[in-house]
C-alpha cells in the first residue's frame, strides 16, 4: 500500500499540537466532589456488594440487572435500580475488566477523594486528544485541514458529557485504544513496521476490553481496507484477520462471563434481539449521527423532549446530505475523505444498541470533525464565492463547532455535578425524618424514573440511612392525579398515560407492557393496572399497601419544583400533582439556589 507522506508547516502542527491541553482545561469543571448514579453501583460492587445491587462481588463492576427474577423482585421490592414495574426477568449487564480494573484502582488509592477520580478521567482524555491529533497529521495532507480537526475535535462540547461521569471513563478508555490501533495498524501497512503489527491487535484488545465501544474499531479497520489498501477484496480482508481473532477471543470471554441485555426496550442486543435492533437502528443512527455534525445533543431526544426525535432524525438526514452533496467532488478523488466518510457512518452502527447520547460520540466524531474540517476549509476558497450553498453551509459548521461547541464544553462537563446537586437538594427531606430504616417512601412525580431510582444505592454508597422500601411513578412533563379509594388504595392517573417516556422503556419493553387487571405483587406492595389507552399504555393503577394509609411507615412524598416535600396521608384525596420540570430546568433552578442560598452555621 502506498500513500504519500504529508507535508507539514512547522506553525500548524506547533498550533495542533495544543488543541488536546486547551480541550482539557475547558473540561476542567468536571472535577467535583459528587459520584452519581451508576458510580455508586460500581463502588458498591467494588466494596463487596450491598442489598442495594444485583452483584454482590465480581470482576466486573457494571452489572444493574442479572436476570434472575428473584433478584429482580428483591431490588424492585427495595426501589433500587429497578422500579416496581420492571420486567422480572430484565438484564443489563456489560463487559469492562479493563475499566472496571481501573475503577478497582481508584477506591485503593484515593477512594475519599472523588476530585482525583475526576483528573484520572482528564488524563484519559488528553491521551485520546493527543492519539486523535497525530492520527489527523497521519491521514490529512494538508496541514491546516488537519489542524481545524484536531481543534473541533478537542472543543467538541460532546467531551465533556463524557469526562462529567466517572462511570462513563470506559469510553475514553476504549476510544483511545482504538485510536492507538488505527495509528498502529496504518503505520504497519505504509512502512511494513513490525513491532505495529503487533501492537495494532494488542491495542484493539485494550479497547474491546475496556468496554463495548471498542467494537468502533472494526468501523475504522474496515474503512482503511477499502479505501487505503488496493489489492483485490479478498486480500483486502485478508489483512484484518488478527483483529478477527482478538475479536473472537473477546467474545468467547464476553459470553463466559455473563454479560448481556434482555427485557429492555433501550438497551438492544444485535444479536439476542436483532428485530428489535433492526427496527431502532435507522432513527436513532439519524439521530446520532444529526448531533455529531449538527447543534442538537442527542440527548433531549431521550432524556428531556423526546417529541424532538423526528426533528433530530430529519436534521441529521438534511446535514448528512448537505455534506455529501457539497463534497461530492471531493470525495470520489480523495481516499482520505472516503475513509473518513466510511468509518464515521459504520462507526455509528453498534452504539445504536443503547439510547442516543452524545457521550457515546467519540469515536463517530473523529470521522465527522475530520468531514467537517473538510467542510469549512471552502471558507478560505476562492471558487467558494460561486456556490453560496457551500459557504453558508460551512459558516453553520464553523458556528456550531467553533463557537457554540467549547462555549458549552464546560457547562456540559460540569453537568453530573450538578445533576448531583439537583437530587441531593430534590431528597434533602430525608435527612429529619426519624426511624427512615422502618419506613415506606411512595414518591409522587420525578422528572425521570432514575431521578429516584438510584436513591437507595446513593445513601448506602454515603452510608447515610435508607428507607426499607421505595416505589414511585414519575410524571415527566404530566400532571399526575391521586385520588383515595379505599383505606390502604390510592389510585394514580397520568395525563397521557404511563410508562410512554424513552426512560421508562429501560425497564420493561413496550411490547411486554402491563395489560389491563395486570396485577404486580411485592411483600408488603401491589400494583393492579386499571385501564389503558389505544396504544396499551396504562391510564389508571391502584396502589395497594399493606397497611392503612395514615401508618406511620409510610411517607408520602410529592415533588414541589426541585424539591420533594411530605405529604399528609389526609391530604391525599384528591390530589394534584404539577408536571415535573424537565431535567434542564430542574438542573438551572438547583445551581441557581445552590449558588445564592445563604450559608448555615451549625448550632
Amino acid at each position: 500500500m502506498r500513500r504519500s507522506a504529508p507535508g507539514r508547516a512547522p506553525l500548524l502542527v506547533l498550533i495542533g499540537s495544543l488543541a488536546p491541553i486547551v480541550g482539557v482545561l475547558l473540561a476542567v469543571p468536571a472535577i467535583g466532589r459528587r459520584r452519581v448514579l451508576d458510580d455508586h453501583v460500581l463502588e458498591l460492587i467494588a466494596r463487596g456488594g450491598d442489598r442495594a445491587v444485583a452483584r454482590a462481588s465480581g470482576v466486573d463492576l457494571f452489572e444493574f440487572a442479572s436476570g434472575l427474577r428473584d433478584d429482580n423482585l428483591r431490588m424492585m421490592d427495595a426501589g433500587s435500580l429497578l422500579p416496581w414495574w420492571s420486567d422480572p426477568e430484565l438484564k443489563i449487564g456489560f463487559y469492562r475488566p479493563l475499566s472496571s480494573l481501573l475503577h478497582r484502582l481508584d477506591y485503593a488509592l484515593w477512594a475519599q477523594h472523588s476530585e482525583l477520580m475526576y483528573v484520572h478521567g482528564l488524563l484519559w482524555l488528553l491521551l485520546l486528544l493527543v492519539l486523535v491529533q497525530r492520527l489527523y497529521a497521519r491521514f490529512e495532507v494538508r496541514a491546516g485541514a488537519a489542524t481545524l480537526a484536531a481543534w473541533l475535535y478537542a472543543l467538541n462540547d460532546a467531551n465533556g458529557a463524557v469526562v462529567s461521569w466517572l462511570s462513563n471513563r470506559n469510553a475514553l478508555v476504549a476510544a483511545s485504544g482504538v485510536v492507538a490501533t488505527l495509528l498502529w495498524h496504518d503505520r504497519a501497512r505504509r512502512e511494513q513496521h513490525g513491532p505495529s503489527r503487533w501492537l495494532a491487535p494488542a491495542g484493539l484488545a485494550l479497547a474491546s476490553f475496556a468496554g463495548e465501544l471498542g467494537l468502533s474499531a472494526w468501523a475504522y479497520l474496515i474503512a482503511h481496507a477499502l479505501c487505503f489498501e488496493r489489492a483485490p477484496l479478498a486480500k483486502r480482508c485478508a489483512v484484518l484477520w488478527p483483529y478477527a481473532l482478538v475479536t473472537l477471543g473477546w467474545a468467547c470471554a464476553y459470553v463466559a462471563s455473563g454479560a448481556g441485555t434482555q427485557g429492555s426496550g433501550v438497551y438492544l442486543h444485535p444479536f439476542t434481539d436483532p428485530a428489535a435492533f433492526a427496527r431502532e437502528l435507522p432513527g436513532r443512527a439519524l439521530v446520532l449521527l444529526g448531533a455529531a455534525f449538527g447543534p442538537v445533543p442527542a440527548d433531549l431526544t431521550f432524556v428531556t423532549s423526546p417529541e424532538l426525535a423526528p426533528a433530530a432524525i430529519a436534521l441529521g438526514a438534511l446535514v448528512l446530505t448537505a455534506l455529501a452533496w457539497v463534497g461530492r467532488a471531493e470525495l470520489r478523488r480523495d481516499r482520505a475523505l472516503g475513509f473518513w466518510w466510511l468509518g464515521t457512518l459504520l462507526a455509528v452502527l453498534p452504539i445504536t444498541a443503547s439510547f442516543p447520547s452524545d457521550r457515546l460520540l467519540l469515536l463517530v466524531n473523529v470521522g465527522a470533525m475530520a468531514i467537517v474540517a473538510r467542510a469549512v476549509r471552502v471558507l478560505w476558497r476562492r471558487s467558494a464565492v460561486s456556490r453560496p450553498g457551500a459557504r453558508a453551509l460551512a459558516l453553520g459548521l464553523l458556528l456550531v463547532h467553533g463557537v457554540l461547541a467549547p462555549l458549552l464544553l464546560p457547562w456540559r462537563a460540569r453537568q453530573m455535578q450538578q445533576f448531583g446537586a439537583a437530587t441531593e437538594r430534590a431528597f434533602a427531606c430525608l435527612d429529619a425524618i426519624e426511624r427512615l430504616e422502618d419506613r415506606t417512601l411512595i414518591v409522587l412525580g420525578a422528572p425521570a424514573d432514575f431521578f429516584v431510582s438510584y436513591l437507595q444505592v446513593e445513601r448506602a454508597a454515603r452510608g447515610l440511612p435508607r428507607p426499607a422500601h421505595v416505589y414511585w411513578v414519575a410524571n415527566p412533563r404530566a400532571a399526575l392525579h391521586v385520588a383515595v379509594t379505599g383505606e390502604r388504595t390510592l389510585e394514580l392517573e397520568r395525563d397521557g398515560g404511563f410508562f410512554t417516556s424513552p426512560p421508562e422503556a429501560l425497564y420493561r419493553r413496550r411490547q411486554a407492557q402491563l395489560g389491563p387487571g395486570a396485577l404486580v405483587s411485592l411483600p408488603g406492595f401491589g400494583a393492579r393496572i386499571g385501564s389503558v389507552d389505544a396504544s396499551g399504555a396504562p391510564i389508571r393503577i391502584e396502589l395497594q399497601l399493606a397497611e392503612p394509609l395514615a401508618s406511620e411507615r409510610y411517607i408520602f412524598l410529592a415533588l414541589r419544583g426541585a424539591a420533594y416535600e411530605r405529604v399528609a396521608a389526609a391530604d391525599l384525596a384528591r390530589h394534584a400533582i404539577a408536571p415535573a420540570l424537565a431535567l434542564p430546568e430542574l438542573l438551572t433552578r438547583s445551581h441557581l439556589h445552590t449558588a445564592f442560598a445563604r450559608p448555615t452555621r451549625d448550632p
